[in-house]
């Protein structure tokens, strides 16, 4: 520690401090050792509190219920409406929803298949903003 002249009660100082400002509002996506799910969350609080309606495939609505509300109780933002659609009809409804304009749906549980036809009609809306902001690693996904 002589090489740069700190002491140790120093170094527990700084060390107490830089811990102290990530509890600070607004400071938690700026830690170093923040997990990518403690990176999501804060971008998410940053909403403020809010909920969201979505379209989802039919098996997978009830085991979601209690990530729902995890999820709710980190971030603020809750799941309101959830049509629960059999996958079968997933592809049309998704396509009445883009071609209706229809505001109903925050989000939807689509196929990877009907990303370009949605994405042409102008349904979807890109998510690099929000995922640069979160600090999101797209390696956390895999290469798909």
């Amino acid at each position: 520690m002589t090489k740069f002249n700190i002491s140790r009660r120093t170094f527990v100082e700084g060390g107490i401090g830089l811990t102290v400002a990530n509890f600070l509002p607004g400071t938690t996506p700026l830690a170093f050792a923040a997990t990518m799910e403690e990176r999501t969350i804060a971008a998410a609080k940053t909403v403020g509190p809010a909920d969201v309606s979505g379209m989802i495939w039919s098996p997978y609505l009830v085991p979601m219920q209690p990530v729902i509300a995890d999820f709710k109780k980190a971030t603020g933002i809750g799941v309101g409406a959830v049509q629960d659609i059999s996958i079968f009809d997933t592809p049309q409804r998704a396509m009445a929803e883009a071609l209706s304009r229809s505001p109903q749906f925050d989000f939807i549980h689509i196929d990877s298949n009907m990303i370009p036809s949605l994405a042409s009609a102008g349904y979807l809306e890109p998510l690099d903003a929000y995922m640069k902001k979160a600090d999101f690693k797209i390696e956390a996904v895999g290469d798909y």
